[in-house]
């Protein structure tokens, strides 16, 4: 493991975790170190919510979490992207996502499982007491009254932001064409996925 204590280096950035049988996986955190105790924890108590990545490490043990690079926060989304990119084609990665801020992506869940969630939530009944604390925190989230908006907005006026924090907020916009092959590539992965899988 690679960390620092140079103050003037970002908590943030880019990292790899390796397991055994040449298994590992890739990804970015606005806090490496707090990031590298929470994997360990949720294997160790086999509750990580990569199921592929929680059985390498049932079978094999091993964890070795590699800081690659800081970066500020507004920029490691972008390098844990160009990590992906380089990386999720090869059976060894055991990321499930293929776009990076995007956890979910790539995952579907079963229909066993919709089921059974149906079915444990059909007929279910609150209590009047739970009805009133649903009413109350709904009632919290109501908007703000229209002058507590037009101060708001009052104070918003003239503000400028960076462009980094501009981007953060609207994201990337992908064409037609790269949504399109984003597509056919994640379909793919999750084919290589699942035979890597089917070999543990």
């Amino acid at each position: 493991m690679c960390m620092t204590d140079d103050a003037t280096v970002p908590k943030s950035g880019v990292y790899r975790i390796d397991f055994g049988n040449g298994y590992y996986y890739v990804g970015s955190s606005q806090d490496l170190e707090k990031r590298r105790r929470r994997h360990r924890s949720d294997l160790q108590n086999a509750n990580h919510c990569n199921l592929i990545m929680q059985n390498v490490f049932n079978k094999y043990g091993d964890f070795s979490f590699t800081v690659l690079d800081h970066y500020p926060v507004g920029e490691i989304l972008e390098q844990e992207q160009k990590l992906l990119d380089a990386h999720c084609g090869n059976l060894k990665c055991l990321n499930i996502a293929s776009i990076a801020g995007r956890p979910m992506a790539g995952r579907k869940t079963p229909d066993s499982t919709r089921a059974k969630q149906s079915a444990a939530l059909a007929g279910r009944q609150f209590s009047a007491e739970h009805r009133a604390a649903l009413s109350a925190a709904w009632a919290k989230r109501q908007p703000s009254s229209p002058e507590t908006r037009a101060k708001i907005s009052a104070g918003n006026k003239g503000r400028k932001y960076s462009a980094e924090r501009l981007a953060n907020w609207t994201g990337r916009k992908l064409s037609i064409e790269h949504r399109a092959a984003l597509s056919v590539a994640q379909t793919a992965r999750q084919a290589r996925i699942r035979e890597a899988a089917s070999t543990l």
